[in-house]
């Protein structure tokens, strides 16, 4: 998911959002082009791929590297994890993120977790690193 465009077309739209509703181990590719012209006839495109693997009461997040002729452009990205359990820690690359205590000093941040209060349902994480570098998360509840 990302914002809407509001004035251009070719508006780079910052945060990407992914969704990930973890059951088991699970897997999607995401693909992109520039969405104006036809120069993915041409294999002008990119993927990246994202998995997920459940197991015991840790949940491991990766992304690769895209692959592909497309240039993603940079942006934010912001991981929300739709899992009814409380979350004692979240790891990057075996690193400790912080927890936020407000969708403020969330929004602020360069990286870091926060979950929701409400319920439990929902974990909101951002990481630092390139939309180009590969990603490991893994969260511990």
């Amino acid at each position: 998911m990302a914002p809407d465009n509001q004035k251009y077309v070719d508006e780079i739209k910052s945060p990407m959002t992914i969704q990930i509703y973890p059951k088991g181990n699970s897997s999607f590719e995401l693909y992109e082009d520039d969405g104006e012209s036809y120069d993915y006839e041409k294999e002008v495109f990119s993927i990246t791929k994202f998995t997920c693997k459940e197991t015991g009461n840790e949940l491991l997040i990766t992304k690769s590297a895209p692959v592909g002729k497309y240039a993603i452009p940079e942006r934010d990205h912001v991981f929300c994890v739709h899992k009814n359990a409380e979350t004692k820690e979240v790891l990057q690359a075996g690193r400790s993120l912080p927890l936020v205590k407000s969708e403020k000093e969330f929004n602020e941040a360069t990286e870091g977790w926060m979950q929701d209060a409400a319920g439990k349902k929902l974990l909101w994480i951002k990481v630092k690193g390139s939309l180009k570098d590969a990603v490991e998360i893994n969260l511990l509840y």
